[in-house]
């Protein structure tokens, strides 16, 4: 049966298409602040010159709003709640995917659904399951290479059993070292084109080197980039032009200005666009990557590049854009899949208006109209 909803239209709505609209000429408009009344059987009963819904007059009565979804926020239609009201016990920090459809999460936890997991879980699409015997302590950064190996760095020392210092390779069957480690926290992973892993974090040294903050494992050593960062690296993402990117509460790259963000070329830091903001202590803690080279921030803060974002916003290249209305909370994690679909956890509980703890679907492609109405079900 198809949804009727009752609907007091006394505002302009901005409407968003739907593939296979009917198209039509466009309603007559209706004088001054008066608005239409009457029972329409679908949306499109309702077109303008572009056969496009057109509301902007106003209506009241029952509007069949099949093929649309409501939101208060534009943007707020794409969260999805498909994990559930029980998503994870315990704070999302870290997230990646592989190449099979499957989302890895690591955090501070030891339930995923109805599963235990020590502070790691995968979902394959309908449910969670442990890596092993999991960590010892908190996982800060996932990340996966092409051959499907899932790298975990944080505070960590036993991983499934074995010693690592800070970060571990899981190759689908047991959980392995990366040399002698790291010094301090990892917080940030990020592989490249060919294969070489990137780390960030807390750390000084990596392997028996100095190198501030952010490090490179190219399979067998472990080498830094310049001069590092003047503060704690919280993210770490690589484009497909191995352009590395990193964000974190730090103020200089390589000893150039870069406030909370920055990019790294493979021989030099600069910065990217302007800084996060509207809180103190504003910080990024994670970024993600998606096939048309968004890039997507997620942290502490409320604006970006002086757009209001509440914890996460995207970079198109040129300019900061807001995700609907963000999340209630801290951001810590992003990851996006081959189709394109966006994870975000942390410790927020709701995610563009729906309820959704810690962990949150953002999916860019869903058919959608936003209402700024008030609205009831007869």
């Amino acid at each position: 049966m198809k949804a009727r909803w009752t609907v007091a239209l006394l505002l302009a709505a901005a409407v968003l298409p739907c593939a296979g609209l009917a198209s039509g000429q466009p309603s007559p408009a209706a004088p001054g602040p008066s608005v239409l009344t009457g029972s329409v059987q679908l949306l499109t009963d309702l077109p303008n010159a572009s056969g496009m819904p057109d509301l902007t007059t106003g209506f009241l009565g029952d509007l069949d709003l099949s093929g649309y979804s409501l939101a208060s926020v534009p943007g707020d239609e794409n969260w999805m709640g498909i994990f559930g009201p029980q998503g994870i016990g315990g704070t999302v920090r870290a997230m990646a995917t592989d190449g099979s459809g499957n989302l890895y999460a690591g955090g501070d936890f030891f339930v995923a659904g109805r599963v235990q997991a020590d502070n790691i879980a995968r979902w394959d699409g309908s449910s969670w399951s442990a890596l092993g015997r999991g960590m010892d302590g908190s996982v800060r950064a996932l990340a996966v290479d092409d051959s499907g190996n899932l790298y975990a760095g944080g505070e960590i020392t036993i991983a499934g059993g074995v010693q690592a210092s800070h970060i571990a390779r899981w190759d689908g069957r047991a959980w392995s070292a990366l040399g002698s480690g790291l010094d301090g926290t990892v917080l940030a992973l990020a592989v490249d084109g060919s294969g070489a892993l990137y780390a960030g974090g807390a750390f000084q040294i990596a392997g028996q080197q100095q190198a501030k903050r952010v490090a490179r494992w190219n399979g067998s050593a472990w080498g830094r980039l310049d001069r590092g960062m003047d503060d704690i690296v919280n993210a770490l993402a690589v484009d497909s032009g191995g352009n590395l990117y990193a964000g974190g509460p730090f103020h200089n790259a390589g000893g150039l200005p870069a406030r909370h963000i920055a990019r790294w070329d493979g021989t030099a830091w600069s910065a990217l666009g302007s800084v996060m903001s509207g809180v103190d202590y504003a910080r990024v803690d994670a970024l993600a990557l998606d096939g048309s080279a968004n890039l997507y921030a997620g942290g502490y803060f409320v604006a970006a590049g002086g757009v209001l974002a509440n914890h996460i916003a995207r970079w198109d290249g040129s300019a900061w854009n807001a995700l609907g209305s963000g999340m209630s909370a801290r951001v810590y994690a992003l990851a996006v899949d081959g189709g394109e679909s966006l994870y975000a956890g942390g410790q927020f509980q709701r995610a563009g208006g729906r309820a959704s703890y810690n962990i949150a679907w953002w999916l860019p492609l869903e058919p959608r109209l936003y209402l700024p109405l008030a609205m009831h079900h007869p």
